[in-house]
């Protein structure tokens, strides 16, 4: 006879099952129909039954390509997302910023987010509310930008953040290697707006990452280079200059430290 299952593993296969159907392992990057066919198969878990919920809402907000849907759960804010027609930059235009209940609304399914796209800015400012210490994704493993999140990055840092990518050296850089202790990857593939004080910036944060597996960054420092040379995490380094070439930025050096 075969051994029963275990309610945890009945699920563990389902779940297996259903990722298999819907993702496709070797994808680069998921089309929309193919995001889409996943996200309606998990929500169809999660209304299934109680014991599907919490592991499908999981995998259903487990992967962001932007922050809408977040802002979605807002009541207030549900009509301004989803309403058709008008230029997409004045959607946010004029809307007041989230008060603390609608906040707890934005922040219910957060802490399942574990990766998380961002391509547009033009709703930061409904996020003043949040209090400074605010960590709004405490499961997030990997965070991608090309927006300059200015005075809200802190906000997207965890300390379970493994993977970063910036479009510039960010002033506030430092809170990089200060909450995010998992760090492994860092990539900002941009010159530096202006050497002194972003150089300086870079320098700094680089070094108190002291887990770096990959990073890719502008230009650096002699003491820059030989912090890195000393350290035994380090695998790839690239390093970029967009003052190269008057169209794009390209890969000038790249180090493999085994």
């Amino acid at each position: 006879m075969h051994r029963a299952l275990l309610v945890s593993e009945i699920l563990l296969e389902v779940f297996m099952h259903v990722n298999k159907r819907t993702l496709n392992p070797y994808a680069l990057s998921l089309s929309y129909p193919e995001m889409s066919l996943a996200r309606k198969s998990f929500a169809a878990l999660a209304r299934t039954c109680k014991r599907f919920h919490e592991s499908a809402m999981d995998l259903l907000w487990a992967e962001l390509d932007r922050i809408e849907p977040l802002l979605g759960c807002v009541t207030r804010l549900h009509p301004i997302l989803y309403r058709s027609g008008g230029p997409r930059s004045l959607r946010f235009e004029g809307t007041e910023p989230l008060s603390e209940h609608e906040a707890r609304q934005f922040l219910r399914h957060a802490p399942r987010v574990r990766s998380l796209t961002i391509l547009y800015d033009d709703y930061l400012h409904l996020l003043s509310v949040l209090p400074i210490e605010t960590c709004m994704f405490p499961r997030l493993l990997s965070l991608s930008t090309d927006q300059d999140l200015n005075r809200y990055l802190h906000l997207f840092l965890s300390p379970a953040l493994r993977r970063c990518a910036l479009p510039v050296v960010h002033p506030d850089l430092i809170s990089v290697s200060t909450r995010c202790a998992a760090l492994e990857d860092l990539s900002i593939k941009s010159s530096f707006g202006n050497i002194a004080i972003d150089g300086q910036v870079l320098y700094g944060s680089i070094r108190l990452c002291k887990g770096l597996v990959n990073l890719a960054c502008p230009p650096l420092n002699w003491t820059t280079w030989e912090y890195l040379s000393n350290l035994p995490t380090l695998l790839t380094l690239e390093i970029w200059d967009d003052r190269c070439t008057g169209t794009a930025a390209y890969t000038i050096a790249v180090m493999q430290h085994l």
